[in-house]
């Protein structure tokens, strides 16, 4: 796990649901800004853990964070479409209707040796459901989805440049 650099370790996780192409870009290094129309509610450091959705269906990798930038759209868009492999457009059509909105800078990423399907996490709390955006992962309410991921073997750590 990477630490701030005062060497406090994330706050808490967050479980993302995103689409498996922009788990990859993230994974691969290629994205290093994820867009959202509404972040998490806790101050950064946290660590996010991520559920690729589509085909995949399975959490594949995590990252974490030490920024969140929220602004206008423009700002955003500035700030960030050099980090990401988005066009301008889909950026903006992605906030549709919003004026400001926010990016969660990936500081560093890793990607599991092997992934957590759903039906692993399903096999050890039934009631588990994907987020439609993201869903906290607390110690109390989800110990065991916690400890299928920290079980995933040795996760190869990267740093983005």
């Amino acid at each position: 796990m990477n630490k701030h650099p005062n060497n406090e370790p994330p706050k808490k996780d967050v479980l993302l649901s995103i689409d498996n192409q922009w788990a990859e870009a993230i994974l691969s290094g290629d994205k290093r800004y994820e867009c959202r129309r509404q972040p998490p509610a806790i101050e950064p450091p946290y660590k996010v853990v991520l559920y690729a959705t589509t085909d995949m269906s399975a959490i594949v990798g995590q990252f974490t964070t030490f920024e969140v930038l929220k602004g206008p759209i423009d700002d955003l868009v500035n700030r960030t479409i050099n980090h990401t492999p988005h066009s301008e457009d889909d950026i903006q059509s992605y906030f549709e209707g919003k004026k400001t909105g926010s990016a969660i800078r990936v500081a560093g990423y890793q990607r599991y040796s092997s992934r957590l399907s759903l039906d692993e996490v399903q096999s050890v709390d039934d009631e588990f459901r994907p987020p439609q955006n993201f869903r906290y992962l607390r110690p109390s309410e989800d110990e065991r989805i916690l400890e299928l991921v920290s079980n995933r073997g040795t996760p190869h750590a990267q740093q983005p440049h």
